[in-house]
């Protein structure tokens, strides 16, 4: 079927291209989901209007900063280590790992953003 065809004619440079736009999908994708439980599960503070959902803009702006920060990360390493089979194979199969790693990513992302920002 279609991945068989899509096996056949994979480079290196479509396996980085894949892996770039898995990894960004599914940790943006991730991260939207997770701010989005968070503001509906948030309970505000008494005397602070504030709430997750504010810093969501801010959040997918500073994204490829967290990115790069997440390389320290067991999130980062999995999408690291996904890209590096991947590549190793000339495979899109290892890229599962990258899109696993994302998902960590994307999942803490939101938190870890707003705590970082001081908020």
């Amino acid at each position: 079927g279609v991945m068989y065809k899509l096996s056949m004619n994979i480079t290196r440079k479509k396996v980085c291209f894949y892996w770039l736009l898995v990894g960004t999908f599914s940790s943006v994708l991730a991260s939207t989901i997770s701010m989005l439980y968070w503001h509906f599960t948030y309970m505000p503070e008494p005397n602070v209007n504030w709430s997750p959902i504010n810093d969501m803009l801010g959040m997918f702006m500073i994204m490829p900063f967290g990115w790069l920060m997440s390389i320290i990360t067991p999130a980062g390493w999995l999408s690291v280590i996904g890209l590096g089979l991947a590549l190793y194979k000339i495979s899109l199969k290892p890229l599962i790992l990258s899109v696993l790693g994302s998902l960590l990513f994307g999942i803490y992302w939101p938190k870890f953003f707003v705590g970082m920002m001081g908020i």
